[in-house]
C-alpha cells in the first residue's frame, strides 16, 4: 500500500497496543471507582453510568494525543466521538444486566466482561470514524 493508504496494518497493531495499554490504566481507574461508589452502596447500573461520564473527556484526551497521534479535531467529531461512547455506554448497561441480573454473575465480574467488550467495539469507532486514521 502506499504511504499516504487509509489503513496501514503496522500502524494500526501500534494504535491498538497503544489503545490497548492506555484503555487499561484508564479503565483500571475507572474500574476502582466503579467498586468504591458501589461499595459505598451506590447501585452498579448508576455507578457505571457515573464512571462512563467520567471517561469520556479524559478518554477522548488520551487517545486523541498519544494512541491516534491527532491535532485537534473538529467539534462534529468530538460529537461523533461522543455518540460512540453512548453507544458503548448501553452495550455497557445492556451487559452489566444481561450478565448481572439475567445470568447472576457477580455485578463485579459482569462490569468487567462488559468493559473489555464495549473498549473494542470503541478502538474501532474511534479508528474508523473518529479519527480515521
Amino acid at each position: 500500500m502506499r504511504s499516504g493508504a487509509y489503513f496501514s496494518l503496522p500502524r494500526s497493531i501500534g494504535q491498538l497496543a497503544r489503545y490497548g495499554a492506555l484503555g487499561v490504566a484508564i479503565n483500571l481507574a475507572l474500574y476502582a471507582v466503579y467498586l468504591i461508589l458501589t461499595e459505598i452502596g451506590l447501585a452498579p447500573i448508576a455507578a457505571a453510568t457515573v464512571c462512563f461520564l467520567l471517561g469520556i473527556p479524559i478518554s477522548l484526551t488520551i487517545h486523541r494525543r498519544f494512541t491516534f497521534r491527532t491535532d485537534e479535531i473538529s467539534i462534529g467529531r468530538r460529537v461523533l466521538f461522543a455518540s460512540g461512547y453512548m453507544m458503548g455506554y448501553f452495550l455497557q448497561i445492556g451487559g452489566l444486566y444481561l450478565l448481572y441480573r439475567i445470568a447472576g454473575l457477580p455485578h463485579q465480574a459482569a462490569q468487567f466482561v462488559a468493559m473489555v467488550i464495549v473498549a473494542l467495539f470503541l478502538f474501532c469507532f474511534q479508528k474508523f470514524l473518529v479519527f480515521k486514521t
